[in-house]
């Protein structure tokens, strides 16, 4: 299986998800919510996918983990975040789903850099 089609996913799904978000955040299109829910799914299973081809290719190391776990903490927090820290503070609820959505797909582009790296030698 190659690695490009879950990455082009997890690229495409973290957009939708970081442009739906943004609306979200700003009072626009509550309606989509759940778009923006599955969008962020996507891109978690996604992530996953790359983890798996990356481990099949040889990528050693903790970055596999930490991809696993990651995705985990990000589809736990995302799901929860209307309840956490409600009222003024509910930004830095906010930001921190942000900045796990980021490590996402930080993450997925390591992760296959290391694995084409490898299967180049």
């Amino acid at each position: 299986m190659s690695i490009k089609a879950p990455l082009m996913t997890l690229r495409l799904c973290w957009l939708i998800a970081i442009i739906m978000g943004i609306a979200l955040w700003t009072g626009h299109l509550f309606h989509l919510a759940p778009l923006h829910m599955a969008m962020g799914s996507i891109a978690v299973l996604a992530l996953w996918v790359i983890a798996f081809q990356a481990k099949r290719r040889g990528v050693t190391g903790g970055l596999i983990w930490v991809a696993i776990v990651w995705g985990l903490v990000e589809l736990v927090f995302g799901g929860a975040q209307v309840q956490i820290l409600t009222g003024s503070m509910h930004w830095l609820t906010q930001v921190v789903h942000l900045l796990l959505g980021i490590g996402v797909i930080g993450l997925g582009e390591a992760l296959a850099g290391r694995a084409k790296r490898l299967s180049v030698n």
